[in-house]
């Protein structure tokens, strides 16, 4: 089975130099194997970079390139989770303030900001973000 995978990248390594075209590149997996690691774990891509820096530029790039990617990626991630863990917050800190004024009161979005509304009397309380 390799013979003829080896026969079929020569010839066609052949039809590409007779049509002026660049050699073909083989893949390989590894590559791919240590870009996904640098994804996962970034740590161990920036290690894995600086081990294969010298002995295998290939690796050290996959590995480098995932890392950074996945740092990035990571960041990204925290950013938004931290976001909106910070408005559910915040929303449940006003939706207290409701119901400090009593049960009949429902937290609701006005024009300029925040406001409980009295279920009974359709009173509106203003009430101030922190």
């Amino acid at each position: 089975m390799d013979d003829q995978n080896n026969e079929y990248y020569q010839q066609e390594m052949n039809r590409r130099n007779l049509m002026g075209e660049e050699e073909v590149k083989k893949s390989n997996p590894i590559k791919i194997v240590y870009g996904i690691i640098g994804f996962i774990a970034p740590i161990i891509g920036l290690i894995l970079f600086i081990v294969f820096k010298n002995t295998n530029k290939e690796y050290s790039k996959a590995s480098g390139t995932g890392a950074l990617l996945g740092f990035f990626f990571g960041w990204v991630i925290s950013l938004i989770f931290s976001l909106l863990f910070n408005a559910f917050v915040n929303t449940a800190e006003l939706q207290k303030k409701c119901n400090d004024l009593g049960e009949n009161y429902k937290l609701e979005k006005l024009d300029d900001g925040w406001g409980c509304r009295d279920a009974l009397t359709n009173e509106i309380i203003r009430i101030k973000e922190n």
